[in-house]
């Protein structure tokens, strides 16, 4: 049993509880990259706060390591048997997360690649304390393959060619 003084869990229960919704598809290699950034920002994590990795059907041992995860963080491991994508993932994250949280828990949603800048997460939860009921974080590729990068801007454009087609044809 921890013993704290009572400074000590005033300070753990003014800081908000935190639910994470963190979709995972074969990131067996990012997992370790995922939690040592998650770590770094467990002073922010009130009462009641878990980070929920949603495994999407991964090949990998996602799951594996997930579940062997020994560390300070309060991880819990959502499990999808097949790949159904990042949408069915994060449905299944938000029921995982609402079933614990408390009245003013907040949600915060990553990507398990760490793509994801957590760093942004301290003035996210100001905005939040100033009265903000949904904040949004600036999305940058920093730290991204370019392999990926290619993916995207390929996917950009042919998503901005079938809105031109289909703005032509009406």
């Amino acid at each position: 049993m921890t013993t704290r003084a009572a400074g000590e869990w005033r300070e753990a229960e003014s800081r908000p509880q935190l639910l994470f919704v963190i979709p995972a598809f074969n990131e067996e290699e990012n997992l370790p990259n995922l939690f040592a950034d998650l770590a770094q920002t467990s002073e922010l994590l009130g009462v009641g706060s878990r980070i929920f990795i949603v495994d999407d059907g991964s090949a990998d041992d996602t799951s594996a390591l997930v579940e062997a995860y020994s560390g300070p963080l309060p991880v819990e491991l959502v499990r999808l048997e097949v790949n159904q994508g990042p949408g069915a993932a994060f449905r299944t994250g938000f029921a995982s997360a609402l079933q614990c949280a408390d009245p003013d828990a907040l949600i915060v949603t990553l990507e398990a690649d760490t793509t994801g800048d957590l760093g942004a997460l301290p003035q996210m939860l100001d905005e939040v304390r100033h009265g903000a009921d949904v904040v949004l974080a600036d999305w940058r590729m920093e730290g991204v393959s370019a392999h990926r990068r290619l993916l995207s801007a390929a996917a950009g454009w042919v998503v901005s060619r079938m809105r031109l087609t289909a703005t032509a044809s009406a």
